[in-house]
């Protein structure tokens, strides 16, 4: 798992500036009790496999991975058709970081070779200002 991890993490690093912070979730946007302690927009990442199939009669196992990148920007700018076209805008590009995502990780292969394909972007209804987006990769990979 560690090395999925490390390998998105670089990735995100390596070819998005915008991302002020790349870690992994730990809960940082759920426990907290002024403001969460890492700088936006933040990439959160979580590694899991819902499901390992043995290979053989080894040890070996073939995992399908679910990577969740929780992508969290602070929400200071109106996006509403009254607002000025320059506020407007500079509030949607949030949605340029998103692209830049999918257009980096999806269908790339990371340092060890996993392939990354994105399955879903879902975003999360807050009441703390602000916007999370959930972007799930899957991929698969062996294990000894």
């Amino acid at each position: 798992m560690k090395h999925l991890y490390n390998g998105v993490a670089a990735l995100l690093q390596s070819s998005i500036p915008e991302l002020r912070w790349i870690d992994q979730d730990t809960g940082q946007l759920e426990y907290y009790t002024l403001r969460p302690g890492l700088d936006f927009p933040a990439a959160l990442i979580d590694v899991s496999y819902p499901q390992c199939d043995n290979i053989g009669a080894g040890s070996e196992q073939r995992c399908a991975a679910e990577i969740i990148v929780r992508v969290v920007f602070e929400v200071w700018s109106d996006t509403n058709m009254s607002a000025p076209e320059e506020v407007r805008q500079l509030a949607l590009s949030m949605y340029d970081t998103l692209d830049l995502i999918r257009a980096n990780l999806h269908n790339c292969k990371i340092a060890t070779g996993e392939t990354l394909y994105r399955v879903s972007v879902r975003s999360e209804k807050r009441e703390d200002g602000l916007k999370v987006f959930n972007i799930a990769f899957k991929t698969k990979t062996t294990e000894k």
